[in-house]
């Protein structure tokens, strides 16, 4: 390659980054809109399901009352106050005690 050659290139090199800062100074994306492009392009979610109804659920379980009373005996402390918004389970408690 000659003296003039390399002088060329280096010109073109130059015009083109030139360009390119001119081009790439006005587009500006904000924080907001480059993570909502990331998620869409790399969050992928995969999930399967089921249509049951309750009546179908309620034909295959039928406990009997002294398994559901041995229940309530063994999960009596979670039920009564495991878990908050329980207001049926802790009037149970409450008649039972």
């Amino acid at each position: 390659m000659s003296v003039a050659e390399f002088e060329q290139e280096v010109k073109q090199d130059i015009v083109l980054r030139r360009l390119q800062a001119l081009i790439t100074a006005s587009a500006t994306v904000g924080d907001a809109e480059v993570r909502d492009d990331y998620r869409k392009q790399n969050i992928k979610i995969k999930f399967e399901y089921a249509v049951i109804s309750s009546d179908d659920v309620r034909k295959t379980i039928n406990p009997l009352d002294g398994d559901l009373e041995a229940f309530f005996k063994k999960e009596r402390r979670a039920l009564c106050h495991g878990h908050a918004g329980a207001a049926q389970d802790h009037l149970l408690c409450r008649e039972s005690q």
